[in-house]
Parts: C-alpha cells; structure tokens; sequence
C-alpha cells in the first residue's frame, strides 16, 4: 500500500492501481475442465487457498450468517423461504468445515489484469466463513441472480449446463466440498 488512513470508522488503504478488464462472463460458462482459459486457474486456486487457510474449530462461526440472513429476508416475499431453510438447515450449517470467505464474491468484483485474476472489495474477508460460500454467491451473480435459476443450483436434478456443471464440481474439489452437498 502507498498509504493507510483511519478516521473515525473508516480505514483506507491507497494503492497503485493496475490496470484491468471486467472477468468475461463468457470464462465460465464456457468453461472446459481440459483446457481452462486464463484466468480460470487463478479462480480455482482461490477456492483452495481459502479452504487450506482453515478456521478454528468454533462451530459457531456460521450462526452470524443465518442471523443476518434472517434479518435481511424478514420483511420480504422470500422471508418464508428463508425461514424455512434457516430452521431446517442450522444444525446442518453449524457442523459444515470452515474457511474464511471474501464474503461479496460477485462478478462485478472480479477483473483480469494479464494474465491473472484480480478480486476486488475485501472489507468483509473472513466475515463469514462458511466454505462454499463465495462459490455460491458467483454461480448466482453469474447468473443474475435470478430466482428461478438460484432453485435449479439447489435441485440436483436440475441441469446447470455442462460448462456450468463442469467448473462447479472443480471449484467444488477446491473448497474441499463434496458437489452433492453444495447443491
């Protein structure tokens, strides 16, 4: 960093920029497991350097996020949903294996400066650290986050697309999560 600044709440880090491209969207559902194009291995080493980081061993580390889950869905359409799910899935989440998360994993937070990845807005790294998560958050932003297309990533039996399916099961084998349990 070429300078770091706090004042009041805030904490500001200046640095050099670089220059960079939007991640094509294009990179992942076209994705081909043989011959993946740049910067897709950057992507996939990311899962696995989050999942080698680890967490400690506190199974309580999850409860933040269904809180604020919770909180965000309860004035809604989706607060029924999300109420159900939250009931029917904390055990399950609190036992699931931790790894720091970026936390706002989207594409608009992605960019490529040749030849490698760049990940942007990392205020909320290791906020949340259910693994899997920023997996998730970019299969929806990939898909615009588009309810009908968020309910087909949970159905195993929906079809995601053979590209799609491909580069899921390999970020999948990253975080170090069965692809079963991530639908």
């Amino acid at each position: 960093p070429i300078a770091y600044l706090t004042y009041e709440r805030w904490c500001m880090i200046v640095a050099e920029g670089i220059s960079h491209k939007p991640l094509p969207l294009s990179l992942l559902t076209t994705y081909n497991d043989s011959r993946p194009a740049r910067p897709i291995p950057d992507l996939l080493r990311f899962f696995g350097s989050a999942r080698r980081q680890g967490q400690p061993e506190e199974r309580d580390t999850h409860e933040p996020l269904l809180k604020t889950l919770d909180l965000h869905f309860s004035n809604t359409p989706l607060a029924p949903h999300s109420e159900r799910w939250i009931s029917k899935t904390q055990n399950e989440v609190k036992v699931l294996p931790t790894a720091p998360q970026h936390g706002d994993f989207v594409l608009n937070n992605l960019a490529v400066s040749e030849p490698r990845l760049v990940i942007f807005v990392w205020e909320e790294y290791g906020q949340v650290a259910l693994r899997g998560l920023d997996l998730a958050t970019l299969a929806i932003s990939v898909w615009g986050f588009n309810f009908d297309t968020m309910r087909a990533l949970a159905d195993p039996k929906a079809s995601l697309g053979a590209p799609m399916t491909a580069f899921l099961r390999r970020a999948c084998e990253q975080c170090g999560i069965e692809f079963v349990l991530f639908r």
